[in-house]
């Protein structure tokens, strides 16, 4: 059944529509997690189980799982026992929620594997008026420009598959299995990691199944977002926007609750300011396919392109009439890369530029070998090109020849040995700079070394650059920006990291904020990162909710908490949403005095 439609004055704001938005609406919209030890028995962690207990449903009412995610006594054993697969930072929020789904790694093979503890029960009391607003064409933020139809994507990354499963990357309610089921007619395997497509169409789905579509308004730019006091003399946050059908349009909607839900991958509003420059149609997203400009490239320029562009694919203009057969030159060390890598190699020769060093050497070694073998055989390849560039660069520097590939690389050169093209090579260079582009694409990376830098060139057909994506909260106002934590109201927020937003809860106050655009709160541009002070009842040590309420009134969600995969976004959407049902509760109690 549909749901009626949202007040026109909502309590709640979320800017961004991707799945972390996804599932925090479908908790405003009601739907209330509790424990579930009967179903498929009780949590296999024996002591956690007993933390849990109070948790679980009775019709006569009681705490939830919302409340459990801000249970400190909880969330400390969890914090004590632990670990994510992935990174040994994942919030203790994130775990708990996590290992109720699924109680091991294993489990999410499949929808009947999970065994999920986690019972869902509509208590419509408990909704929260609420709107989305999304700079994507559908719901799913990122994923929303994976479609097979879209033209954002380059025609390799169509089918590329994501690096989780397909139930990691489910949400409450309405899972991937369920999704591909009703639009396949072929069973889904176990262990599938499903293609970018596919994914794209189940969160844009998503919202449709479960009657929350009256929400959600996708291609809606956040122009802004500010705090102004209201009529009543009450502090709250003013966001202005547009769509994108008609930009000249400006909208604007007041409310006291605003969840930051944009993500680290979208940059809406330089796309808006960039069509609206060249007089062409509004299009979100980015045009990841170009030509080389006729007059080459500098490194400086070629790294301002990358950091504006990624994650892009340059296509030279003309083809080098002397030196060998081109090869594709990857630039990046994750997983984007390692793809890239394995694909490119099934026709070409391959160059990847990634960035090693022995306290990090590449985000591949945190995945298991069993579970991803051909992340295994490229990182097994970059350690190899680590070992033989040090080998190269430890011999005395001779003079360069500018004749295609030098012979430092082609010492360098390992057999990519994928079964396809046994005959291609991979010649990984690490930390190497790149000097210079011609239009033809002729590439000069300079490698440094003891014994002095070395350069190689190399012709290539294509400069596949996977350095990771960044996103932008320049839509912030100086006096949210000042209550978000940020050491200065002028900070650019232009391009932002996975990890960029980390700060700290604080109570937020009318003599706080100030709208002044001059005010300096620190000396530094970078966004702090203190603990909040310890509130009873609250999830207030470090690494819970400090980077989940930045201000009263102000949450993130998703991938700005630093949190990329959509199973750990789960528990900070709970915790933000029993925040704000706490607070309101607390509002009207002040009301009915």
């Amino acid at each position: 059944m549909t749901n009626p439609r949202p007040d026109p004055a909502p309590v709640v704001v979320v800017v961004g529509n991707g799945p972390a938005a996804l599932f925090l609406s479908y908790l405003l919209h009601g739907n209330v997690p509790f424990y579930d030890p009967a179903t498929t028995g009780p949590h296999p962690d024996s002591h956690l189980h007993s933390l849990l207990k109070k948790y679980s449903y009775t019709p006569s009412g009681g705490p939830s799982l919302l409340d459990a995610v801000a249970d400190l006594t909880v969330l400390d054993y969890i914090r004590s026992r632990y670990v994510s697969f992935y990174s040994v930072n994942t919030n203790p929020i994130a775990l708990l929620v996590d290992t109720l789904i699924a109680s091991d790694e294993a489990r999410f093979a499949s929808l009947a594997c999970k065994q999920s503890r986690i019972k869902w029960v509509h208590l419509p009391d408990t909704a929260v008026p609420h709107i989305v607003f999304g700079a994507s064409p559908a719901p799913g933020g990122q994923w929303a420009f994976s479609d097979n139809n879209s033209s954002v994507l380059h025609p390799d990354e169509k089918d590329q598959q994501s690096l989780s499963y397909a139930e990691m990357l489910s949400l409450p309610g309405y899972s991937f299995t369920e999704f591909f089921l009703t639009a396949n007619t072929n069973q889904i395997d176990d262990y599938v990691r499903p293609c970018r497509g596919d994914i794209s169409r189940y969160y844009a789905a998503y919202p449709h199944q479960l009657g929350l579509e009256n929400v959600f308004q996708s291609s809606t730019v956040v122009t802004s977002v500010d705090s102004v006091i209201n009529d009543s003399g009450e502090r709250i946050f003013r966001v202005d926007y547009l769509h994108l059908k008609d930009p000249t349009v400006r909208l604007t909607i007041q409310t006291p609750v605003v969840v930051l839900a944009s993500g680290v991958f979208e940059k809406p509003l330089k796309e808006l300011r960039k069509n609206s420059i060249h007089q062409r149609p509004v299009s979100p997203g980015i045009m990841p396919t170009r030509l080389l400009p006729p007059q080459g490239v500098s490194r400086e320029d070629l790294e301002a392109d990358i950091s504006s562009r990624e994650p892009a694919v340059l296509v030279p203009q003309c083809v080098p009439s002397d030196g060998p057969s081109p090869a594709v030159l990857v630039i990046g060390s994750g997983v984007s890369a390692a793809e890239a890598v394995a694909r490119c190699g099934q026709t070409s020769n391959v160059i990847h530029a990634f960035q090693w060093s022995n306290a990090n050497p590449s985000p591949l070694r945190r995945l298991a070998r069993e579970s991803y073998p051909e992340y295994a055989r490229i990182l097994k390849l970059m350690k190899r090109a680590v070992k033989a560039q040090r080998e190269a660069l430890a011999q005395p520097t001779t003079s360069p020849h500018d004749t295609g590939l030098d012979q430092v690389a082609i010492t360098m050169r390992q057999p990519l040995d994928d079964g396809n093209k046994p005959h291609s090579w991979y010649l990984g260079v690490a930390n190497a700079l790149v000097q210079s582009v011609s239009p033809c694409g002729r590439v000069t990376l300079l490698l440094p070394g003891e014994m002095g830098n070395r350069t190689i060139t190399a012709n290539v057909s294509k400069i596949k650059i996977c350095t990771g994506r960044s996103g932008s909260l320049e839509y912030l106002g100086p006096s949210v920006r000042r209550l978000a934590g940020l050491r200065s109201v002028n900070a650019d927020l232009g391009s932002i990291s996975k990890t960029f937003l980390e700060t700290h809860a604080r109570e937020f106050s009318k003599d706080e904020v100030s709208d002044d655009d001059s005010l300096s709160i620190c000396s530094n541009d970078l966004p702090d990162c203190c603990p909040p002070s310890p509130k009873p009842g609250a999830a207030s040590s470090p690494g819970t909710s400090c980077h989940l309420r930045l201000g009263h009134g102000l949450y993130a969600i998703g991938s700005l908490t630093g949190e990329t995969l959509v199973r750990f976004m789960l528990g900070g959407c709970m915790w933000v949403a029993h925040d704000i049902n706490l607070n309101r509760a607390r509002s009207k109690e002040l009301l009915a005095i």
